[in-house]
């Protein structure tokens, strides 16, 4: 089905939605929505009028997990994307894409491939134990770097949102970009995860790799992970963590304040509603 309002596109991501969360339930998998999805519950009690996707995030465990589930168990026209599985570059965010919906997508969104429709997507954030202070700084400075260079093979090119950073990180973003184009992106990814996965931390503190470069510096307290609530999205209770609050002002602020109304668009696909404001 090809969609082109928000309200089609609101049922499709909430059936998507209920899909992978009896999908993880039956395996044992842990998840919590986050970002947009988490804000829309507390905010709106909803899907944000303006939002497109839905977003998850669960430990490494987790998604261990969840990559050594055979294709042949997933529902039907859905799969697991991971970076850089298909030789091109759209982030370090893994996706669980359902093939039953498609949308025409924006120009130089995330999700573009060129080809100017794509599958609606499950956005998964995957935490990993993290350093604190000046030496997660320099974590994020490196995976930054290699961010650049996985950009190198973006299927359709867009200016990188450099805000939070100083500028003579412009000209550095444009050299790494120039050296990724000399590197394969399997190289680059697998780098990129090892800088993660090799740290030797108490795992107190928390972060996602997967995020984009101006957030690869939010630090979450574990804590806020260790226990599962229910908050209600449309007519779905969904799983969130006990420090849902504290997690909503690390990652937004003042989290209840709308913004404003230029800012109340979709990221990825064209819908009607929208195209005449």
């Amino acid at each position: 089905m090809l969609i082109e309002t928000a309200e089609e596109l609101h049922r499709a991501n909430m059936e998507l939605l209920r899909k992978f969360d009896s999908f993880c339930r039956e395996r044992g998998i842990r998840y919590f929505i986050t970002f947009g999805t988490l804000l829309g519950a507390v905010r709106h009690g909803d899907i944000i009028p303006w939002d497109d996707d839905i977003d998850v995030t669960m430990l490494r465990s987790d998604y261990e997990k969840l990559l050594k589930v055979p294709k042949e168990e997933y529902p039907e026209l859905c799969e697991l994307v991971v970076p850089g599985q298909d030789g091109s570059f759209c982030g370090f965010t893994p996706m669980f894409k359902d093939g039953n919906y498609t949308g025409r997508m924006i120009k130089g969104s995330d999700m573009d491939d060129g080809s100017g429709i794509g599958r609606i997507g499950l956005d998964i954030f995957v935490l990993d134990p993290s350093y604190t202070g000046i030496r997660h700084k320099i974590l994020r400075i490196r995976q930054y770097m290699l961010y650049a260079e996985a950009r190198a093979h973006r299927p359709v090119q867009k200016p990188l949102d450099m805000k939070g950073f100083s500028v003579i990180a412009v000209p550095a973003v444009k050299l790494f970009q120039f050296l990724g184009k000399r590197k394969s992106l399997d190289r680059i990814t697998e780098k990129y995860w090892r800088i993660s996965l090799d740290l030797k931390c108490d795992g107190r503190t928390l972060y996602s790799p997967c995020n984009i470069p101006n957030e690869l510096g939010h630090e979450y307290d574990a804590e806020w992970f260790e226990a599962t609530v229910y908050l209600k999205l449309d007519d779905f209770d969904c799983p969130a963590p006990k420090g849902y609050i504290k997690l909503l002002e690390c990652m937004f602020g003042d989290y209840m304040q709308l913004p404003p109304e230029d800012k109340r668009f979709p990221e990825h696909f064209v819908l009607k509603e929208f195209q005449d404001q």
